[in-house]
């Protein structure tokens, strides 16, 4: 989360100071998305309710004193959530993932052992060779 946070700050101060771009999203992104990923859903949620606002307040400042602004408002809180829904994604497959190894490894540990509505065994007199 801190990477997140200094991530963004770094990149607001660089937009706020004139450099605006495309590829200057990129390092946020890659933040914003391991949070996700390595993160719960409500430190996610939590991230893109800080994030959105946020990256609508430095376009509206830096747009202000450029030629060409950096977008609407509207349109630069939207893109702070895509990498946050991928990270979502992945960490949520991932679990289903592991969810569905221990299933498969509970059945099998299971059906290895030995079943204990096999036939009683035959007597021993039945058994022994007759003299």
């Amino acid at each position: 989360m801190g990477v997140a946070v200094v991530t963004g700050a770094a990149c607001a101060g660089w937009a706020l100071y004139g450099h605006i771009g495309e590829l200057l999203n990129l390092p946020v992104m890659v933040a914003l998305y391991t949070v996700a990923v390595r993160g719960n859903r409500r430190r996610t949620v939590r991230t893109g309710v800080v994030a959105a606002p946020a990256s609508g307040t430095v376009s509206v400042v830096a747009g202000i004193d450029v030629a060409q602004p950096q977008g609407a408002p509207l349109l630069e809180m939207l893109w702070p959530p895509v990498p946050l829904l991928l990270g979502e994604l992945v960490r949520g497959r991932r679990e289903e993932v592991r969810a569905y190894a221990g299933r498969a490894a509970r059945t099998e540990a299971e059906t290895a052992s030995p079943c204990t509505n096999s036939p009683p065994a035959a007597p021993s007199w039945r058994t022994s060779a007759p003299s």
